[in-house]
């Protein structure tokens, strides 16, 4: 009882003092909290402030990665263009010469139609905010981007099978031609030994070292050329064959291969030229112009993009 007495004594004695030290504690509690919760505050919005900025830096490094791609695709198809324009008309000029377009080495367009990823798609959404039609618009980059490998592709790959195909009828000609030789070197041959001291005054004999002399000369310049060959060997043979040899059966023989390469030839030369027009101005092309025209304006957007 005394210490009961004692304390309310004391309490009584000191009430102010008590009261002010509780609420100078609580106060002191408060304050923390309110520090400690604004520190922390403060160190979230820091982090999610640098978070969002690596993200937007991210995002804006990858699309201007993606600018300098899209212009070493622009330039490398205008070259390819260029270099496929040359090649026609070097084969509508000489389509019997075997000709090769310069193909420019490249894998962009492949990398092109291979970037479409979340991160790209990404990267135009925080940047294209502004823009209703932003899904559409990047969608139409990989549309025309598969456009432009198909295309190129499939000109390198029809030149390929063109390339195959006037091999093969070359080389029928070619076997036409040396087969051609070979019998008019038997038949002089025959009227040699036929006629041993005259023989170079036949006139089957001179008629066919006329034409002997002109596969020789021909020869000697290989068959990278074959025009030549259609036109001071082949047609002139044919023409005057059986006015100048005896044997008739020889002469359909060799009627029949001379026919046969000169029609060949004439195949030859018609396929080279259709297949010419299509490398011909593809620069004025109007889906390849389509293609390259939008894919240079989004770089020009990109382009336009402020590092953040």
């Amino acid at each position: 009882m005394t210490n009961y007495t004692s304390f309310c004594e004391y309490f009584y004695d000191n009430y102010y003092s008590i009261i002010t030290s509780c609420i100078t504690t609580i106060i002191g509690a408060a304050l923390g909290f309110i520090f400690a919760l604004t520190v922390y505050w403060i160190g979230e919005w820091t982090k999610r402030t640098n978070e969002k900025h690596a993200e937007k830096l991210k995002a804006f490094n990858t699309l201007k990665r993606f600018s300098v791609l899209i212009l070493s695709v622009k330039d490398k198809c205008q070259k390819q263009n260029d270099e496929f324009d040359l090649f026609s008309n070097e084969l509508t000029a000489n389509p019997l010469i075997l000709n090769l377009p310069q193909v420019i080495a490249t894998n962009d367009r492949e990398r092109l139609v291979e970037s479409d990823s979340i991160e790209l798609y990404y990267s135009f959404m925080i940047f294209d905010k502004q823009n209703k039609n932003k899904f559409k618009d990047y969608k139409n980059i990989f549309n025309y981007a598969d456009f432009l490998q198909k295309f190129y592709s499939d000109l390198i790959s029809q030149n390929e099978k063109h390339l195959n195909f006037s091999h093969s009828d070359s080389k029928v000609v070619r076997d036409k031609l040396l087969n051609i030789a070979v019998k008019i070197g038997l038949l002089q041959k025959d009227i040699q030994m036929n006629n041993p001291k005259g023989f170079t005054d036949d006139l089957e004999f001179q008629f066919l070292e006329r034409f002997r002399q002109i596969y020789v000369g021909l020869k000697g310049n290989g068959f990278s050329d074959l025009e030549p060959y259609k036109d001071t060997f082949l047609i002139p043979l044919q023409i005057e064959l059986f006015e100048n040899i005896n044997d008739q059966k020889i002469a359909n023989e060799i009627a029949s291969e001379s026919a046969t390469a000169i029609t060949r030839l004439d195949e030859l030369i018609l396929n080279a030229k259709d297949h010419a027009k299509q490398y011909l101005k593809i620069n004025e092309n109007k889906n390849v112009t389509e293609a390259l025209e939008y894919l240079e304006k989004i770089r020009i957007k990109i382009e336009a993009i402020v590092e953040p």
